[in-house]
């Protein structure tokens, strides 16, 4: 967006720079609800009406297609004279980049903890907190059966830490602070364009500690 207003000559109108700003942001908030398997539809038709909204609820991957609109916005862009190709290819860039982010993301999200990992992890601590009381009993006697629940349920916790690590976009408390990020980046694009922040999208806090 910095780039946008920076480069982009002065004959591209405020409305072409609002379009691409909220393009972004839509953006933002399609990829948060791709990687959440979550509805998309009420924060895009906010920021960009009802038939741009229509026109993407059947694509199966909205983010990838939010880019290409703004691509293509670029491309067509009048406030862009022919020779430019240097700020056409600068700006393509960043969207290469932020495909980029796309592909990341989704590789992340798609990709399961080995299967054989589990069976190892699940079946050895099971082993093991099984066989601990006859390893432990000669030497500590009576306080045996503390000392066993205590090691048994620190390595059965390794097995959901292992299911939490392996679903990080999820709507857990432990979970990457999704909502908070895309109203960072909202807000930020609406500071680069001098627009005003509404107060709904206001910082928001995803932990709090006492």
């Amino acid at each position: 967006m910095s780039q946008i207003l920076c480069y982009q000559p002065e004959s591209v109108d405020e409305a072409e720079r609002t379009y691409v700003a909220n393009t972004l942001i839509a953006f933002i908030y399609a990829l948060k609800h791709q990687l959440r398997k979550t509805d998309a539809t009420d924060d895009l038709m906010h920021l960009l009406g009802k038939k741009r909204t229509d026109d993407l609820r059947h694509k199966h991957y909205k983010p990838v297609a939010i880019l290409n609109d703004i691509r293509s916005r670029l491309a067509a862009s009048k406030g862009l004279p022919s020779e430019s190709d240097m700020t056409r290819w600068m700006l393509d860039t960043q969207i290469n980049e932020l495909e980029r982010s796309v592909g990341g993301c989704e590789r992340i999200v798609s990709t399961p903890i080995p299967f054989a990992y589990s069976v190892l992890l699940h079946r050895t601590a099971y082993a093991y907190c099984m066989l601990l009381p006859f390893g432990l009993v000669d030497s500590i006697e009576i306080f045996t059966p503390l000392i066993c629940v205590f090691i048994s349920y620190t390595l059965i916790a390794l097995e959901a830490i292992a299911n939490e690590v392996a679903e990080p976009f999820s709507l857990a408390p432990n979970a990457l602070a999704l909502d908070a990020i895309t109203r960072t980046i909202e807000r930020s694009i609406l500071e680069l364009c001098g627009r005003e922040i509404p107060a709904e999208i206001a910082p928001v806090r995803p932990y709090q500690f006492t």
